[in-house]
């Protein structure tokens, strides 16, 4: 039976969304940036036989907008959500921001993950320019001249129609009954007229509080096994933040594949037909993917 839990964590509260047999294996599952934990109930729902663990991150869906987003809060929240429900030797799928989170949790402590599914979530791939320090570095400018001007409240929307039409615009491949769960979820009334979306600006933050050179020197500290999904129009996303990716698909694969060999134990899959929402557009190929991982 589904339910919803709220947790304090150090600074905040977490809203946690639960189904299925409460002695079932656990399968904790974290979304990214800008979605919340009914992005990936779809995904869940498809093994009925786990006990499905699904928060919302800090700053994202039901859970507070405590305005402080660094890594080790979002590690600090997952831990505390691992002793509340008294977790051990998990299964662990994170999404884009998630992504990032479990592999740092399963690096640092390998006793409780099991099996570990990232999901597009190694971010852009490195320059070729400039080294990673001076991409750092000018990534942190850019940081903190946006929090200058960032609000902490999402663009208002008239309603649940323009809400849903602006998603489904942006995932035109995923089923429109899901769709409309995931945007009903994710709205709220705003202070002024109409709704917002249910996450807050400020939760870009985070990118300014690691390096992905840092997470890849913990890649090869993950214990367990681990499956690495994405999606082969992945590039899209990264272009669309990024004009000069535009002719680099070459590049980008031949960084997926640097990043994958980092890994102790690890298989790789490209799921055709899928951009960095591989869970919203081809959600079918992807709970395959998980399946025959889970029971290789």
């Amino acid at each position: 039976m589904a339910r919803h839990y709220e947790i304090i964590a150090t600074d905040c509260r977490l809203t946690v969304w639960t189904d299925g047999p409460e002695d079932g294996e656990p399968f904790v599952l974290l979304h990214g940036m800008k979605d919340h934990s009914g992005g990936l109930a779809h995904i869940g729902q498809a093994f009925p036989g786990h006990r499905l663990i699904i928060p919302d991150l800090r700053g994202h869906g039901r859970s507070d907008h405590p305005g402080c987003y660094t890594m080790s809060y979002f590690l600090s929240d997952l831990m505390q959500v691992f002793e509340f429900f008294d977790l051990q030797q998990s299964i662990l799928l994170g999404h884009s921001l998630g992504g990032h989170i479990a592999c740092w949790f399963a690096a640092l402590y390998p006793n409780l993950v099991k099996r570990l599914t990232i999901v597009d979530g190694f971010g852009p791939p490195r320059s070729r320019e400039v080294d990673d320090e001076l991409v750092f570095m000018n990534r942190q400018r850019q940081q903190i001249a946006m929090l200058e001007t960032l609000s902490t409240e999402g663009r208002s929307m008239s309603g649940f129609e323009e809400a849903l039409s602006r998603f489904q615009h942006h995932n035109p491949k995923l089923d429109s009954a899901i769709a409309g769960r995931i945007v009903e979820e994710g709205i709220v009334a705003s202070e002024g007229q109409g709704v917002t979306w249910r996450w807050d600006p400020q939760a870009d933050m985070v990118w300014s509080t690691f390096s992905h050179t840092e997470t890849e020197r913990l890649y090869s500290q993950i214990q367990c096994p681990t499956l690495v999904v994405t999606g082969s129009e992945g590039l899209s996303y990264w272009h669309y933040k990024n004009d000069r990716l535009a002719s680099e698909q070459t590049w980008y694969d031949s960084e997926i594949s640097r990043r994958v060999a980092l890994f102790k134990d690890v298989k790789h899959i490209e799921i055709n037909d899928a951009g960095h929402m591989v869970q919203y557009d081809q959600p079918t190929e992807l709970i395959n993917a998980v399946s025959c991982f889970l029971a290789c």
